[in-house]
């Protein structure tokens, strides 16, 4: 790919050298902000769309660039990765270059939203010609260098981890295990600002709360991965760490998901008694269900994710981990079927029990009720187990 070249126009400028990095140099441009062309963003981590822009600090940077005389001092500026600058002694418009591809990390990394409220006031034609915007330009900057410079300035500005993580593409298998599932990832948010039916951080602690390998079934001397229910961060972290495990469960994270928006459109008519919307371990929410094929967004009566996840997570008990790769002893959704009136009665004892309190969050974290749902499965999987068996002595 080419160069793409750009003209800023500028109130002052200078160039210094950077330490250690002789190819390099640092430019800092006053720039006018009525100027400012289309750069290329891909660098930034920080999603910029219109729902973000629509956020009340950001409608307030929109209004301090309108009516204040001071916005370059009020802002910190806007940070870029450009290949060659060049400026001619006493001009005011700055020239520069950019490669295409995003490989070389060309563009906006830091400040990205900043960018973003300039070019929504150019659009709109707001009054913004008296202001200016400190924007530093990396010339000749090495992709490695403006990757470690993307991950820290972000983090500075506290970027939450998880679009540092899509940045660095941690999450490519995942979204291509569920690409090839009917584009399913198009449902998944994988970084900040991204809008989907479920947070990549949930995806990730729903493909934990199945692991039968590194949380194995109780018999097993295993332990339940309560913090899925409650801890993203945590599974995030737990993902990172051990990311060559969990790609190795990317196939199954489609099945995961259909079974969670399964269980939920399907838990009202095996509620055994009584009105199951009443029931306190249930909210009434307006949502679709994308993972079961319902793309309609209506009020729905669901489990609450307190209630929701150890059920999931039961479900590990169906899952064999080894080296040939992964897969299911039965069809998740059947074993569904056929237990789901015995999950939700355990689930409404549970919710009583003293030590929930008849509280949807502690039953969430409650050791207890994962060790009871996970039972109810165990016995189903013991049975299946001992037919196979017996189909084979036969």
């Amino acid at each position: 790919m080419g160069l793409i070249e750009h003209e800023i126009e500028v109130l002052h400028v200078r160039a210094t050298p950077v330490p250690g990095h002789e190819e390099m140099a640092r430019w800092h441009l006053m720039a006018r902000v009525s100027s400012l062309p289309d750069l290329p963003t891909h660098p930034n981590v920080r999603e910029a769309t219109e729902k973000i822009l629509r956020k009340p600090i950001y409608r307030e940077v929109l209004s301090t660039l309108e009516s204040e005389d001071d916005f370059g001092l009020l802002n910190r500026g806007i940070r870029v990765n450009a290949q060659r600058v060049e400026h001619e002694k006493d001009s005011t418009v700055v020239r520069v270059w950019f490669d295409a591809d995003e490989g070389r990390m060309h563009g906006v990394f830091d400040g990205g939203r900043t960018y973003a409220v300039i070019k929504k006031a150019q659009r709109e034609a707001r009054d913004i010609a008296h202001q200016w915007v400190d924007l530093y330009v990396y010339e000749n900057a090495p992709p490695d260098l403006i990757q470690r410079m993307v991950e820290t300035h972000n983090t500075a500005v506290q970027v939450q981890a998880l679009s540092l993580a899509d940045h660095r593409h941690e999450f490519q298998r995942l979204k291509e295990a569920l690409y090839q599932a009917d584009r399913l990832d198009e449902y998944v948010a994988w970084h900040e600002g991204d809008e989907g039916e479920i947070d990549a951080r949930e995806v990730v602690a729903l493909l934990i709360a199945v692991d039968s390998k590194r949380y194995p079934p109780r018999r097993l001397g295993g332990e339940h991965p309560v913090f899925t229910y409650s801890q993203k961060a945590r599974a995030l972290r737990e993902y990172q760490q051990h990311r060559h495990h969990y790609e190795r469960l990317a196939p199954i994270a489609p099945d995961v998901l259909r079974l969670r928006d399964h269980i939920q459109e399907t838990a009202p008519r095996y509620w055994p008694r009584g009105h199951f919307a009443s029931l306190r371990f249930v909210e009434n929410r307006r949502c679709m269900l994308p993972f079961a094929g319902i793309t309609e967004v209506k009020s729905r009566p669901l489990l609450t994710k307190g209630a929701l996840v150890p059920i999931i997570g039961a479900f590990r008990h169906l899952l064999e981990v080894s080296e040939r790769g992964v897969r299911w002893l039965a069809e998740p959704e059947e074993v569904w079927a056929a237990t789901a009136a015995d999950l939700l009665e355990v689930t409404r004892e549970d919710f009583e029990d003293d030590t929930v309190g008849r509280n949807p969050n502690q039953l969430g974290k409650s050791t207890m009720h994962w060790r009871s749902v996970a039972e109810v499965v165990d016995k189903y999987v013991t049975r299946l187990r001992g037919g196979e068996v017996g189909e084979a002595a036969s």
